[in-house]
């Protein structure tokens, strides 16, 4: 997983695939839909990108669509399947605790 805010690393990591019982990547599908409600909030679609590819999950984020995708996550928390909702929960600390200078993992561990 990749998220870049504002031309900056925020996290990077290998955190592994999720499949649910179909084969499919339960994050990816989650990603869309936080990535559709944060740039409904914002009002624009540009500077707020989700993108699943090859099994990785790449956030690029405008510094002004930071709080959107906050609210858009904390909107959706009760209804993302539990094994997947601890990923989007990460992001949106990371992101609500302006760790954007630094490059770490998801369990919050300094890489580097």
């Amino acid at each position: 997983m990749e998220m870049i805010v504002g031309g900056k690393v925020v996290t990077f990591s290998q955190v592994g695939m999720h499949l649910d019982r179909f084969g499919n990547d339960q994050r990816c599908g989650w990603a869309a839909k936080i990535e559709a409600e944060a740039q409904k909030i914002c009002g624009r679609r540009e500077g707020v990108q989700f993108r699943c590819e090859r099994g990785d999950l790449r956030i690029w984020l405008h510094e002004d669509a930071v709080k959107p995708v906050i609210r858009a996550i904390e909107e959706a928390e009760q209804e993302i399947p539990e094994d997947v909702r601890w990923f989007f929960q990460r992001i949106s600390y990371l992101l609500a605790h302006g760790e954007r200078y630094e490059i770490l993992d998801l369990p919050g561990r300094k890489v580097g």
